[in-house]
Formats: C-alpha cells, structure tokens, sequence
C-alpha cells in the first residue's frame, strides 16, 4: 500500500515539473518545493488518523464533486504529460497523441474490471520501472559526464515562490480521492503506516529527481526519461480511474474516465503544467474547508466506521 500511495502522488506532471525548477528556478527552491512535496503524504496520514471524520468530510456532497472535477483534470494532465514527453523528444505529435489517447482509455477500461487491488498492484510494478529508469538515466548521465552542476544556479531568490507552491502541495491529499482512497483501506485495515513509509519513497524520489536535474540529457536518457513519465503517469492514471467510480459507482467512473479520455483533444493545447496550475491554485482552500470542517466536527466526539468492502473495491 506504501508504494502505491507514493506511485499515485507521483503524477507524470512531478518528474518533468521537478527537472524544470531545477534548471529554471535553481536547487533551493527545488529542495522546498520537493520536501513538501514528500511531506505532504506525511501530514495527511498523520492528520487522518488523528481525525478520521477527515474522510468524511472529504466525502460530502460539494468537496466531492470538486475532487471528483480534480481526478478529470489529472487524467488529461498524465496524458499531456505523456504527449509532451514523447514528442519533446523528437516524435511527431499524432504517436504522442496515440500513445496517450491509448494509455488513457486502457486503464480506464481495465481499473472498470479490477478496482483499486489491480491499480495497487500496477502501482509497485510501475515504481519499480520508475527506480530502474531514473538510475539508468543517472548512470549514462554520469558515464558520458554531463554534469551540469556548476550551470544550476542557488535560487535563492525564488524562496518565496518556493514557500507558496509548499503550501499549494500540502493541501493536494485532502482533495485527492485516490489517497482517499487508500487511506480509507489503511484505516479499515490498520495500514495508516504506510503513509509515513510513503513519505520516506517519495522523499528519495525526489532526490533522485533533483540529482536528475544536474544532468544535460543526451537521446539515450531522453528516451529513458520517457520510461519514467510512463511509470509514473500510468500510476496516476490507473488511480484516476478508479477514484472516478468513488461518486456514482463504477459504471459512472467508467462512462466519465473514457469521456475525459475523449476532451482531452480540447485541452491539450493548455499544457500539463498550466492545467495543473489550474487546479492546485483552487483545490487549496477546498483543502483548509475540509480541515477546519473537520476540527469542528471532531469536538462533537462523532466516529466513522469503516466495514466490510467498498463499491470501487475488487
């Protein structure tokens, strides 16, 4: 379960985004911006199991159809993350677009049939293609020495920057329904560990990322950092996939996964990047609302039981 929390957080948007602020921005706010990143899995365990009506605050009407909204903007943002990679690369854009548009509507249609045991499972396979390639980059990188380490500026001027996009991350697991998911199950099961076992993958993640970002990439890592996006992007999406059945059931999530599959033609002009900015810039005070709703509701002592097998469960 550790690992798939850590796999579903990672999003395809994480690793390209984290590359970008450590050659745009500079190491300092990346070391910021990827420890709260990190911390993030932290704060909400440790949160949900101090204060379980979290979940349930997390599943009223209004917060959920937001988070609903957010797991459609995460489908179109792991395709676009995929779309990018491959054709920043050097492919044309129509196999960008088939790769994407196929990887979309797979998981969506296979999350349908096997529920969120089949999206954990993928999530270890996936994590460990994401190890497996991160090092390889790492080692080609450092065979043809293409450190780039002397190039990457401090940042230090982008602390505030660094500070706010902290706090944007922070607040990301208390509207992510597939953390909620999974924290549900961890609850139910007496797993809530694995969110702090969670934490440590993605921390080193994240150093991993940074030390990624000191490298100039060659063709061989490029194609490599395509395997990475891809492992990455599939946990996301197959997460996607089965948050969406969380609403209306899962022959909703099915019909609604396949028609975000669908628009995404209309969106993918936006960018990964932009889309998530979107989205992380509103889903942070839905994030404060569910937090304070739910301290409200903890002093009335009220208690959430968590029984037998949920509808988006195989």
């Amino acid at each position: 379960l550790a690992v798939s929390i850590a796999a579903t957080w990672g999003w395809g948007f994480s690793l390209l985004n984290g590359l970008t602020i450590v050659r745009g921005r500079g190491i300092v706010p990346f070391i910021i911006w990827g420890t709260c990143n990190a911390l993030a899995l932290l704060i909400f365990g440790v949160f949900v199991q101090k204060y379980p009506l979290t979940l349930q605050t997390a599943d009223s009407k209004g917060v959920l159809i937001f988070t609903t909204l957010v797991r459609v903007f995460s489908v179109w943002i792991q395709m676009s993350a995929i779309y990018e990679t491959i054709v920043n690369v050097g492919y044309p854009e129509w196999a960008g677009q088939t790769v994407a548009y196929s990887l979309g509507a797979i998981y969506i249609i296979a999350m349908f049939f096997r529920g969120i045991w089949g999206s954990v499972r993928d999530d270890n396979l996936g994590w460990i293609l994401l190890q497996v390639s991160i090092f390889s980059v790492i080692l080609v990188g450092a065979k043809n020495n293409s450190f780039l380490a002397t190039e990457v500026k401090t940042g230090v001027d982008q602390i505030g920057w660094a500070l706010w996009s902290g706090l944007l991350l922070i607040g990301g697991p208390f509207v992510d329904l597939s953390l909620n998911q999974r924290a549900k199950i961890g609850m139910r099961d007496g797993k809530m560990k694995s969110f702090n076992i969670a934490f440590i993958l993605f921390f080193v993640y994240q150093a991993c990322v940074l030390f990624l970002g000191l490298f100039k990439f060659n063709s061989i890592m490029d194609h490599m950092l395509i395997a990475a996006v891809y492992a990455l992007a599939i946990s996301t999406l197959n997460s996607d996939a089965v948050s969406l059945q969380h609403i209306k059931g899962r022959k909703f999530g099915l019909i609604l996964g396949l028609t975000a599959v669908a628009l995404w033609q209309f969106v993918k002009f936006i960018g990964f990047f932009n889309l998530w900015q979107i989205i992380a810039n509103i889903r942070i005070f839905f994030a404060a609302y569910i937090v304070i709703k739910t301290l409200k509701e903890n002093k009335k002592k009220e208690k959430m039981e968590l029984k037998g097998k949920f509808e988006w469960e195989k």
